[in-house]
């Protein structure tokens, strides 16, 4: 396996977006990042990238949440590749206090463990409950 670049590129966690939906009695989260600065590895004539990630929040309470959810990713890209967007959903309960979370993306480049992490905002209201709930 050999590196494709001698300069060590500077992981970015970017353009992170979030939206919060109520569906019933939980919350469906869907959120996504842009992810830039990672070593591309070839290998056999393949160009690679290998990411891990996980996903704190930060409560309305200033109480961190750990680990909300986690990932990894191994995708054969092409060489001249630079960016990999993250998606993930997730399914938040109403045991959640309502107000404005803070959403910690955290993705390490498992090919150099260089780590980055990028943020953004979401809101958990009754003002977006469908009317009846």
């Amino acid at each position: 396996m050999t590196s494709c670049s001698s300069d060590k590129p500077e992981l970015r966690v970017e353009k992170i977006m979030s939206n919060a939906i109520y569906i019933e009695d939980y919350w469906r989260l869907t959120t996504s990042a842009l992810i830039s600065g990672f070593e591309i590895d070839e290998e056999n004539g393949k160009y690679f990238v290998e990411l891990s990630f996980d996903i704190d929040f930060e409560s309305p309470s200033d109480e961190i949440i750990k680990d909300v959810d986690s990932g990894s990713i191994k995708e054969t890209i092409r060489e001249n590749d630079h960016n990999i967007e993250i998606e993930v959903e997730l399914f938040v309960d109403e045991e959640y206090q309502l107000g404005q979370y803070k959403l910690i993306f955290n993705v390490t480049d498992e090919n150099t463990f260089s780590e980055a992490k990028g943020e953004t905002t979401f809101i958990l209201d009754d003002d977006r409950k469908p009317k009846g709930y």
